[in-house]
């Protein structure tokens, strides 16, 4: 999702989604 305008208008609440999404992908691929 990088590069997208939302997540530049919103750089914090995009960077902790981004953690949780790699942290719930990496739950799951365990």
């Amino acid at each position: 999702m990088k590069g997208s305008p939302l997540c530049w208008q919103i750089t914090l609440n995009a960077e902790e989604c981004e953690r949780s999404v790699l942290a719930m992908d990496a739950v799951k691929r365990l």
